[in-house]
C-alpha cells in the first residue's frame, strides 16, 4: 500500500532532518542569512526610493526649463510611491513606511465649500493671456501630513463643464485622482483616450480668462500640469522621504515646515 501524501512529506522532512540536524550552530546560521536578507531587501527598497525621487527631480528640473509635458512623467513616480491596490502595494508601504510624513501645501476643505482651489493661483496680466501657475515655495500653507491623507486630499472643488458644451457639473478633485488618471491614461504607463470627468475637466480648463482686446473669453486648459508640479514640489520638500534613503527604520516625523 503506497504512502499518503502527507506521510510522504513527513518521512520526506525527517529523513532531511536526520541527514542535517537542526544543531545550536545551524540555527544561529539560518537566523543570521534570514537577519541578512532583510536588510539587503531594506537596503534595496530605499535605493528603489533613491532612484524615484531622482526620477522627479530631473522631471521638475525639466518642466521648470519649459517641458511641461513633463509632469506626466512626474505622475508615474508620485503612483509609485503612494498609490496601493489589492493586487500591488506601494513602495512608502513596502518599506513601512507610511507614518513618513509629507509636505502638503493645500489648506484643509472648509466644511461646505462650493468653491476651493487650494493648489494652483490663477494668473490675469495686464495686458497679455491669463495662465495658471504654481505657487511651489510661496504657497502660504505649509504642514505634514500622512501619505494617504496626502493622498486623499481635496485640492479643488467647483462647477466645470466636462466636455464642451454641455451643462456645468459639481466637481472634486483629490491629487490620487489626477496623479491617476495622468499615469493610467494620459500616457504617463498607459493610453486610455476615456479619461475620468475630473481630469477631463483639468484639461477643457477650469478656469475662464479674456483675451483682447476684443475681450474675447477663453479657456485656460491643462491645470493637470500644474497640479503635477506642485505635487513633486511637496514630495522633494519632505524630509522624511530623503531622510527614509538613508536610514534603516522608517522616521517617527517632527517636521517643521520649510522656509520659503
Amino acid at each position: 500500500m503506497f504512502p499518503s501524501l502527507a506521510e510522504f512529506k513527513k518521512a520526506r522532512a525527517l529523513k532531511k532532518e536526520r541527514a542535517f540536524p537542526c544543531t545550536p550552530f545551524r540555527k544561529k546560521k539560518l537566523l543570521n542569512s534570514k537577519r541578512e536578507s532583510t536588510h539587503s531587501r531594506r537596503m534595496e527598497l530605499r535605493e528603489y526610493l533613491r532612484r524615484q525621487l531622482i526620477f522627479l527631480e530631473n522631471s521638475c528640473a525639466s518642466f521648470d526649463r519649459g517641458c511641461v509635458d513633463e509632469s506626466i512623467r512626474m505622475a508615474v513616480c508620485l503612483r509609485v510611491l503612494f498609490h496601493d491596490t489589492t493586487n500591488q502595494k506601494s513602495l512608502l508601504t513596502r518599506m513601512g513606511a507610511r507614518q513618513a510624513k509629507v509636505l502638503s501645501t493645500v489648506p484643509p476643505l472648509p466644511p461646505g465649500a462650493v468653491f476651493f482651489s487650494g493648489m494652483h493661483r490663477l494668473i490675469l496680466p495686464v495686458p497679455g493671456t491669463p495662465r495658471v501657475s504654481v505657487s511651489l515655495g510661496e504657497a502660504w500653507h505649509k504642514e505634514f501630513v500622512l501619505p494617504d491623507q496626502w493622498w486623499e486630499q481635496v485640492i479643488y472643488v467647483g462647477c466645470s463643464p466636462i466636455r464642451r458644451g454641455i451643462p456645468w457639473v459639481q466637481l472634486k478633485i483629490r491629487r490620487k485622482d489626477v496623479v491617476l488618471c495622468a499615469a493610467n491614461r494620459d500616457g504617463g504607463a498607459h493610453v486610455d483616450p476615456r479619461l475620468t470627468a475630473e481630469y477631463q475637466a483639468l484639461v477643457e480648463g477650469l478656469w475662464r480668462g479674456t483675451k483682447g482686446p476684443p475681450h474675447t473669453e477663453i479657456s485656460i486648459p491643462d491645470d493637470q500640469f500644474v497640479l503635477l508640479r506642485q505635487m513633486g514640489y511637496e514630495v522633494l520638500n519632505s524630509p522624511d522621504l530623503v531622510a527614509l534613503t538613508k536610514q534603516q527604520a522608517p522616521p517617527t516625523s517632527s517636521s517643521a515646515p520649510p522656509s520659503n
